[in-house]
């Protein structure tokens, strides 16, 4: 998309991938907390993907304040 950041370039790469891979699915859950929700995401999926993995870790990066690390 025109205009887009890098970021947003990224967490829309990841979405796809999620959608792609089968990570999130929607419907009617109820979670372990009891709560209802419209839908799931497969963690154990999303963790053990490298693909995922990757672009989860590029975000994290681009989002990490260097200027509060000491």
């Amino acid at each position: 998309m025109r205009g887009e950041t890098e970021e947003e370039k990224l967490k829309r790469r990841l979405l796809k991938l999620l959608e792609e891979k089968k990570v999130i699915k929607t419907g009617d859950f109820i979670l372990s907390s009891g709560k209802k929700s419209n839908y799931y995401v497969d963690i154990k999926k999303a963790i053990t993907d490298p693909q995922v993995l990757d672009l989860i870790a590029e975000l994290i990066k681009m989002n990490i304040n260097t200027d509060k690390i000491d």
